[in-house]
């Protein structure tokens, strides 16, 4: 296992799959501004952890977070971004 940097551990609230490089700041955009309409410093708490693909070859180290409405809120913005971006929206529950 190969430890990250402290600046690239991340907190992951959309998987977006392909997106073209090009979009890159539009995207960002679009993020930053759902980011801000409800802007607050967040407290996570965790709980569990796991590993992919499995024990015997960890290649990520995730580790859970206790549901927080700061975070579904953030999440939810960002989930309301994506139509007007041409991006799919999540089939299933954060």
């Amino acid at each position: 296992m190969k430890w990250v940097q402290p600046d690239n551990i991340h907190l992951s609230l959309k998987f977006l799959r392909e997106v073209d490089d090009a979009r890159e700041g539009e995207l960002r955009a679009a993020l930053q501004q759902a980011a801000r309409s409800g802007a607050r410093a967040l407290v996570l708490q965790v709980e569990g952890f796991g590993v992919f693909p499995d024990f015997r070859r960890p290649h990520v180290l995730w580790a859970g977070v206790i549901p927080d409405p700061t975070v579904e809120l953030l999440q939810h913005g960002f989930e309301q971004t994506f139509p007007t971006l041409g991006l799919r929206t999540a089939s299933r529950t954060f």
